[in-house]
């Protein structure tokens, strides 16, 4: 029974939603921010939040490579997480900023731009 267990779906099937995640993941800890639209903005937010909670909790570098792959596409992602992104942090919680853009010329979808604080 899916009793009280809600995601956003964005209109997709399981595995298509979670490679947009990851993508939306690895660009945003590649570059430090990312264009996208309101929903996809929340579930990046939410997602990079347990990302950098359980990656930190690694004890030793090897963990945390090891979780951090699990997530993001691009080494260079994962060495920018590990080695730059979460050693700034001084909590788990509260790692990004959003602007709202306005709505997108094309759809009138509301874009928002999320960027990592540092």
């Amino acid at each position: 029974m899916k009793h009280r267990v809600k995601k956003k779906r964005l209109g997709r099937i399981t595995p298509q939603r979670k490679a947009i995640v990851r993508s939306l993941l690895t660009s945003l800890v590649t570059t430090g921010r990312l264009q996208t639209t309101e929903s996809r903005a929340k579930i990046a937010v939410s997602e990079l939040g347990k990302l950098i909670t359980t990656v930190g909790r690694q004890g030793e570098k090897r963990e945390q490579i090891r979780r951090a792959k699990q997530v993001l596409y691009t080494e260079a992602a994962q060495r920018i997480l590990i080695e730059k992104v979460i050693p700034s942090m001084k909590q788990n919680f509260g790692v990004t900023h959003s602007t709202r853009l306005g709505p997108r010329k094309g759809d009138g979808a509301e874009m928002i731009q999320v960027e990592l604080y540092n």
